[in-house]
């Protein structure tokens, strides 16, 4: 089954189109999806932009999914939920018409399940191509990552970290460095939204 995961925020109809759909119509047509989920916000506007777009295409099952616009984690964790419960089907995340935060939320999540997704990608407004966007890469395997986890935690402590993960109180401090250098926390060891989301992966 295809799944087309995608975003909806600008309600207008796209002005440079011929035939004046809109953009997610397009997207739609374009790749002739099984199941469109449209993550939104709860606001009357987009609401009934997305119920008018599902009446467009009775044969196709739709499902909105709710959303914070500004919080990207959140949206984030959302969409890689989505991802999870249509594994092992065929995955598309379009970013198109998501406000920044759900546009970056959409690469995060895509590339946080590079085995499940197809790929996330923007729809062109004037030729209607298909653009892939490219990916990140959330690795952080082993103690690092049981650090990181135990920062998550709120655990602050290293020789508690040290003892909980069976490692010497050095390889903490050097860990943490790495991680403030990739940005996953700060210089006082708060875990930043990168590290929330680093977390997500599996």
């Amino acid at each position: 089954m295809k799944v087309l995961i995608t975003m909806l925020y600008e309600c207008a109809h796209n002005e440079e189109s011929k035939d004046n759909e809109a953009v997610n119509e397009i997207n739609i047509y374009k790749q002739s999806p099984n199941k469109v989920y449209l993550v939104t916000i709860n606001d009357k506007k987009r609401l009934d932009e997305a119920n008018r777009i599902k009446s467009k295409f009775p044969h196709i099952e739709f499902e909105i999914a709710l959303v914070e616009q500004f919080d990207v984690v959140g949206i984030t964790a959302k969409l890689n939920k989505l991802i999870q419960k249509e594994k092992g089907n065929q995955i598309f995340i379009n970013v198109t018409e998501g406000r920044k935060p759900m546009f970056l939320a959409g690469v995060f999540a895509t590339s946080l399940n590079k085995e499940l997704v197809e790929g996330a990608y923007y729809l062109r407004q004037d030729t209607h191509e298909l653009i892939t966007i490219p990916l990140m890469d959330f690795a952080l395997a082993g103690k690092k990552r049981k650090i990181l986890e135990e920062l998550n935690k709120g655990n602050k402590n290293a020789n508690e970290i040290a003892e909980k993960i069976k490692v010497n109180k050095s390889f903490v401090y050097a860990s943490t460095k790495d991680l403030i250098d990739k940005r996953y926390i700060t210089k006082e060891w708060k875990v930043t939204d990168s590290g929330k989301i680093c977390l997500m992966s599996k």
